[in-house]
């Protein structure tokens, strides 16, 4: 499994999608043209994109916020579309190979007079702008649907949690290090087969690392809000015979670890979950 650091900034784009309806109507007569309010109001975009391929093989993969912006490296096209249309990356379909297979190495940043208000994005605003990167340099063409499957809800285990809450303006000297050495000061995530840290991550962060160690959707009910230093280690379900050979087998599944080390539980459920169908997407077009 390749290690991924996921950015707590929202890191995609969102354009709405709507479905075409036509309506007859009687009209009655014109009235005078209400004039749209003024709004102060601009639109952010990325100031600067770059999209190379990672022809590295490794088998390690990282992401870093910055005020400006947001960096990955050796990262698929995957990890960048679902994000970006809010569904998780198995709800995603119709991806070519290369597409999944595919590393690259993406930079996202803002010019530095949008700086202030790109960090006050809410959500939808900043996975619109990431779709406009999508669209633009992949020529992605997308639609929704949706589908019931089984799944699991993230509760508050009996005992209450055991997250250790991070504050504002918190270091981390020995934390996640960016790719040249540097601690990450922000917020961020790592993962790997049968591990998972975060440094001031929210609770709902870490739905994805779940659903990759369980097989399901995972949803969050646990109405935990704030932000959270999280380190959570577990035995796969299925390891390879060189695993196995270099991994403690005796630790626990992610089940028991969940209860264990963060006070939270997986229940069975099932419930209706967001699809993301690709129509049309090519290779990067070249910075």
């Amino acid at each position: 499994m390749h290690v991924r650091i996921i950015l707590l900034l929202a890191t995609a784009l969102v354009v709405p999608i709507a479905h075409a309806q036509s309506t007859v109507m009687s009209i009655p007569d014109p009235a005078p043209a209400m004039q749209p309010a003024a709004s102060d109001t601009k639109q952010i975009t990325f100031d600067v994109v770059s999209i190379k391929q990672n022809k590295s093989d490794s088998m390690g993969g990282s992401a870093r916020s910055s005020p400006d912006g947001v960096t990955f490296v050796n990262t698929t096209l995957l990890f960048q579309i679902a994000p970006a249309y809010g569904v998780e990356i198995d709800e995603v379909s119709g991806l070519p190979d290369w597409a999944k297979d595919n590393h690259y190495d993406i930079q996202y940043k803002v010019a530095a007079e949008d700086i202030v208000a790109y960090r006050k994005l809410p959500r939808a605003e900043s996975q619109r702008m990431t779709q406009a990167v999508l669209e633009d340099r992949l020529k992605l063409k997308v639609h929704f649907g949706t589908k019931e499957v089984p799944m699991y809800q993230l509760v508050i285990a009996k005992g209450g949690p055991k997250l250790h809450e991070a504050k504002p303006g918190d270091t981390y000297a020995n934390g996640m290090k960016a790719p040249d050495g540097t601690p990450i000061t922000g917020s961020g995530m790592r993962m790997g087969r049968g591990m998972l840290t975060g440094q001031q991550i929210s609770v709902s962060s870490i739905l994805n690392s779940l659903k990759a160690a369980t097989g399901r959707d995972v949803i969050d009910k646990t109405g935990l809000t704030g932000k959270y230093d999280i380190d959570l280690h577990w035995t796969p379900d299925s390891l390879s015979a060189s695993e196995s050979a270099s991994t403690d087998t005796s630790g626990p599944d992610i089940f028991t670890a969940l209860q264990e080390q963060l006070g939270l539980k997986l229940n069975p459920a099932k419930g209706p979950v967001d699809t993301l169908v690709i129509e049309h997407i090519e290779p990067p077009s070249p910075n």
